[in-house]
This record gives structure tokens, C-alpha cells and sequence, in this order.
């Protein structure tokens, strides 16, 4: 919206589309968004979702107008092969555009986008692109090509976490203090998304010191020992082919 393009939004929890009113158009289902909007974007959690929202009874395969649709999850190959396949029956072009780069990156603009999907679907799509990425990179005609480029990404993202988690704890064990050590790795060849700032001013954190927040700690440097989700993530690369891709959205991004 702050690009200048004109929007419609649709959310299945209608009250969550309130902070729009008298900011873009807001449409009851997503048949009615796409009887309304050229190209239509979704970021949701399962496939199963993504089935409902788009091939279902309100889905946007209903729509007379919609005629490009932009994968911007992150989800099994498999998955959005079926989805693109059943829209392409409706003539709708299906663009795969995950994005990496986290919140404060969405909030300013500053996203990365990996595509893939018919080049001159993402040639007149790119546009949309740079209104909140500043790096956008196009990796193949083939949709779901994307989708490993993001677990790739993902799986770096996660084992960087794990990493840090057991180098912090390590310091923490020896008596070193949590922040020196940041202003230490964030200074030196240690820094990595995990360790480093993820805004300025007062008040930055870390994705290391997120993670601490927001779980319950109650000894030292505890939160960094919480780090058996991000090892179970990184571990999903054990597992072969285009399965590994998960059904969340945004997750390690």
C-alpha cells in the first residue's frame, strides 16, 4: 500500500483484516478477491490450508478475474505442483516467490525473494516484488524450484541457531557474560544471523536473545539451552528429496 498499489485483502478470521478499513478494499472470501485483483498473493500455515483457500467451494479458482497466483509460503514441492496444476485448469499462471529476511526486513522493505515459475509470469509479477524486497533472484522456469532454494536457506538458518545456542552455552559455562560475548562474535568472524542485530537502537536483540525472551528461562543464560527445535530443523536434512519442505509459513526465514 505504501508503493502506491492498490490492494484487497482477505484473512478466513475476518476481524483480523480491522487495521485495513479505509486502507485497501476487503473481501469476504477469497472467490471474491480474486473477482477482484489481477494477481493474488498467499502466505498461509498447511497444505491443507492453501487447498481451502484456493481450489475450495469460496477458493480462488472461483474468481472471473484473478490470473496470477504467487506462492509466498513455505511448503512441500509436491504441494504446490497440485495447486498449480489445478489452477492452471482455470487458466491462472502460478508464480513460486518464498521470501527470507525476517520481521524487522518486512517492516522495512528490505526482503529477499527467491522465484521460479514461467519467466514472463515473473516478469510482470516482479514489480509487486520490489514494493517489500530489495533483493529479488529469479532460479528457474520450474515451479518449486524455489521451495528447495528456501530449505536450503532454512536449513543454513537453523543450523547457524543450533550452533550459536552451544557456543553461547559453552561461554556461559566458563562465566563469560552473554552480552560480552555478543559484542564480541558480532565484531568479529563469529557474527552469523544468529548472533548478530536484527534492528538497531535501543532495546536490539539478536534471533539468539529472541529465543531467550521468549521462552521461559530461570538460570543464567538458559534460553540459548532451549535449542531443540532449531536442532530438530537442521536435522530435517537428514530426510531425502523435496519432502523435507515443511507446511510452515516463514519459519527460519
Amino acid at each position: 500500500m505504501q508503493g502506491g498499489a492498490k490492494v484487497i485483502v482477505c484473512n478466513r478470521t475476518a476481524a483480523r483484516t480491522a487495521s485495513f478499513q479505509g486502507r485497501a478494499g476487503i473481501a469476504a472470501t477469497p472467490a471474491e478477491l480474486a473477482d477482484n485483483a489481477d494477481v493474488v498473493f498467499a502466505c498461509l500455515t498447511t497444505a491443507d490450508s492453501y487447498r481451502e483457500v484456493l481450489l475450495g467451494p469460496d477458493g480462488v479458482i472461483r474468481g472471473g478475474r484473478a490470473k496470477t497466483y504467487v506462492h509466498v509460503g513455505t511448503n512441500e514441492v509436491a504441494v504446490l505442483q497440485e495447486l498449480a496444476a489445478a489452477l492452471a485448469g482455470r487458466g491462472i499462471a502460478t508464480l513460486d516467490a518464498p521470501m527470507t529476511g525476517g520481521v524487522p526486513r518486512a517492516i522495512n522493505g528490505t526482503l529477499t525473494v527467491m522465484a521460479s515459475g514461467p519467466r514472463d509470469v515473473f516478469e510482470r509479477t516482479e514489480p509487486f516484488f520490489k514494493l517489500y524486497a530489495n533483493k529479488i533472484v529469479y532460479l528457474s522456469d520450474r515451479v518449486g524450484a524455489a521451495q528447495v532454494m528456501k530449505f536450503v536457506n532454512n536449513i543454513l538458518s537453523a543450523s547457524n541457531l543450533a550452533l550459536a545456542c552451544e557456543a553461547m552455552v559453552l561461554g556461559r559455562k566458563s562465566g563469560l557474560d552473554p552480552a560480552a560475548m555478543l559484542e564480541v562474535l558480532n565484531n568479529g568472524s563469529g557474527q552469523n544471523t544468529a548472533t548478530a542485530y536484527e534492528n538497531s537502537g535501543p532495546g536490539a536483540d539478536a534471533k539468539i536473545q529472541s529465543w531467550r525472551r521468549h521462552r521461559a528461562d530461570d538460570q543464567g543464560f538458559g534460553g540459548v539451552q532451549r535449542r531443540g527445535a532449531a536442532a530438530r530443523r537442521a536435522g530435517a536434512a537428514r530426510r531425502s528429496g523435496h519432502r523435507i519442505v515443511s507446511d510452515r509459513c516463514g519459519r527460519g526465514g
